[in-house]
């Protein structure tokens, strides 16, 4: 459940940051196959993929993790 939290909030961000998924694979250092399993929850990303991907847009790790009821309070 955290990981589809997690890869639904930073597919958010990177769409409002017009980050493409082969940068942010980059950013992490792991290929583009490797993000895509990432991003579809066949593999959980790491604490310190999280972290890179917050300081790379500039965000905290927190905005990443945020449920959708928490990003509906924030607003």
């Amino acid at each position: 459940m955290l990981n589809n939290l997690a890869s639904n909030n930073i597919r958010a961000e990177l769409a409002r940051r017009n980050i493409s998924a082969s940068q942010a694979a980059e950013v992490l250092g792991i290929s583009k196959q490797a993000f895509s399993n990432r991003m579809t929850n066949k593999k959980p990303f790491n604490i310190e993929e999280l972290e890179r991907l917050a300081n790379h847009m500039n965000c905290h790790i927190f905005e990443l993790l945020k449920s959708p009821e928490e990003s509906a309070l924030a607003a």
